[in-house]
């Protein structure tokens, strides 16, 4: 099922915006009470009710994934969301400017590219060994309705003390980025790094989002950004498939990443729906989701 395509919301400040919770519990407590009568008392007549866990729990298993991502798009958009976890004493930062512009950015040559190269062959040679898990068997005791067939490649978390040396210098890197964007956004300084190879004979991932919109800053659960840097040689052509396609937001056309080598891919977790189109060549990159 796909997520509708949330509408755009005007920019409110904080000090002008009509009440808004500020916590993900919250926001989905308040979408259970969205078909109260409307005659009840306002969040402004009374503080926010203390929540429940199993209340919020048992909403939960009602509804879909999507479902609930549908239903705190429609609350607020989720960019103006994400936008809330900008530090209000931060100094100013480009890179960041452009990713809470329209929620991605793009960089090249985040790596070198000997780097990106050496990454892919290990990677691949990791592959054939066995030594990657298809990512559809992982923690399946702990989600037994996931679904199977929503992406078929193969993974290895990496820790940054021990990754393999090809893939130490991207890791690196990409705890030099959390810390830089430490400085402006809202984060708790945890981070997961995984490497992800596609097979080239149709390797995909169907549509989906890394978190839920979330702009509480004291949150250690939700991702805050995704970083995907491409492995490989930095020549691609349409034939090699593989591309990362953004899906617009608010009628804005689909865009698609394409995953070169040395490239970095910057987007808000809670705010991009995408999706990896399938691969013609092997493909393989390294992820890491900042908290």
């Amino acid at each position: 099922m796909e997520t509708p395509t949330p509408t755009a919301s005007p920019e409110l400040s904080p000090s002008t915006s009509p009440f808004l919770p500020h916590t993900l519990s919250e926001r989905i407590f308040s979408l259970k009470l969205a078909d109260l009568p409307t005659d009840l008392p306002t969040d402004a007549d009374y503080p926010f009710p203390d929540l429940e866990d199993q209340e919020e729990e048992e909403f939960v298993d009602e509804v879909s994934e999507q479902e609930m991502l549908a239903m705190l798009d429609a609350q607020e958009d989720p960019l103006l969301v994400a936008r809330r976890l900008r530090r209000a004493d931060a100094g100013a930062d480009q890179l960041v400017d452009e990713l809470f512009e329209v929620g991605f950015v793009v960089v090249d040559g985040f790596v070198e590219a000997q780097v990106a190269e050496e990454a892919k062959v290990e990677a691949l040679k990791m592959f054939r060994r066995g030594e990657m898990t298809p990512a559809c068997e992982i923690r399946l005791e702990d989600d037994p309705f996931r679904d199977r067939n929503a992406r078929n490649d193969s993974i290895r978390w990496l820790h940054p003390d021990s990754a393999p040396a090809a893939f130490a210098p991207i890791v690196a890197k990409l705890e030099e980025l959390q810390t830089r964007l430490g400085k402006t956004i809202h984060m708790n300084g945890t981070a997961e790094f995984q490497l992800a190879c596609y097979e080239g004979n149709g390797g995909r991932y169907e549509r989906h989002r890394d978190a839920f919109p979330n702009d509480d800053p004291t949150d250690t659960e939700q991702r805050r950004i995704t970083a995907i840097c491409y492995t490989g040689p930095s020549t691609w052509t349409p034939a090699d498939g593989g591309e990362l396609r953004i899906h617009g937001r608010a009628g804005a056309p689909n865009v698609d990443i394409e995953p070169r080598g040395g490239r970095l891919l910057l987007f808000l977790s809670g705010v991009i729906d995408h999706e990896v189109m399938p691969a013609k060549t092997d493909r393989v990159a390294v992820t890491a989701w900042m908290k």
